[in-house]
């Protein structure tokens, strides 16, 4: 079973061209043709340059993506791949979105990936019943690919200012999505004002983990990332039957450093018990 999403068609029509993101520039800029890495070991090496830059040093190549003209750069070297990110990808920037869901559990030497399934089945059944047989998020925010994310450790520990390699895998597809809504000069403004007013907080990312502890037993990762792709403190393990409502909360603007007070660690909120039957209290 996998997580109910609502699916998205792609348009032909309305794939932006090379050059209309910031990471077409960045790529443009840093991709080595004399490089004997393979195209995916190259592609993720610049993501994580790229994510490293937090988006005040990204801001230049937006820019550069704002002032392209709308059929895309005329000249580029023919060495620079084209195809790193598929139209899917490309396309999918536009929709909007509010967190990234990614399964890791798919079993090792001690679990087989029949029971991993099982247990995942189990987890997504409970959390697509509560939030009402709806989709929870777009499909491709959603990441259940077992050869990218899967951890055999089981052991998902988290710490503070760190980028977890599946977070960085799936912002190997989505490069531009911390600084997707800035396709104007106004919103261009908006990020400058921020790096001039450091105390402002700028915006960072909902990763929802399906992890081992997750599956088998009920308690559900939530983490915030950063402008760099990195963990900010206090992580929140929910129950299963409050995942919807929390994700719900976090589009409203009930960010998790409202809960945890940027605690260390993970916070383990209403999972006392047996977390399968526990539920926050409506507010």
């Amino acid at each position: 079973m996998s997580l109910k999403a609502t699916e998205v068609q792609p348009s032909p029509t309305r794939t932006p061209p090379f050059g209309r993101l910031g990471f077409d520039h960045n790529l443009k800029e840093y991709w080595d043709p004399a490089s004997v890495k393979p195209h995916d070991e190259q592609k993720k090496d610049l993501v994580r340059g790229y994510l490293a830059l937090g988006w005040r040093g990204r801001i230049h190549f937006r820019q550069l993506a704002t002032d392209c003209p709308r059929e895309g750069l005329a000249e580029v070297p023919p060495s620079v791949p084209h195809d790193l990110l598929s139209p899917l990808h490309r396309q999918a920037l536009s929709w909007g979105a509010s967190l990234f869901w990614i399964r890791t559990w798919f079993g090792n030497e001690d679990v087989s990936r029949e029971d991993a399934d099982s247990a995942y089945a189990r987890l997504c059944g409970v959390v697509m019943k509560e939030a009402g047989g709806r989709g929870l998020t777009d499909r491709p925010w959603v990441f259940e690919d077992e050869g990218r994310f899967a951890d055999r450790s089981g052991e998902s520990e988290t710490y503070t200012g760190v980028t977890p390699p599946y977070v960085l895998e799936a912002f190997c597809d989505y490069p531009d999505r911390l600084e997707a809504g800035l396709v104007n000069e106004k919103e261009l403004e908006d990020m400058r004002y921020f790096d001039e007013n450091p105390e402002e907080p700028a915006e960072c990312w909902l990763v929802v983990v399906a992890d081992r502890e997750a599956c088998e037993e009920g308690t559900v990762l939530f983490m915030e990332i950063d402008g760099f792709g990195e963990m900010l403190p206090g992580r929140l393990r929910v129950p299963p039957r409050d995942v919807a409502t929390r994700v719900n909360c976090y589009i409203n603007g009930q960010h998790l450093s409202l809960e945890t007070e940027g605690e260390e660690g993970e916070i383990y909120a209403w999972c006392d018990g047996d977390p399968w039957d526990h539920q926050a209290p409506e507010s």
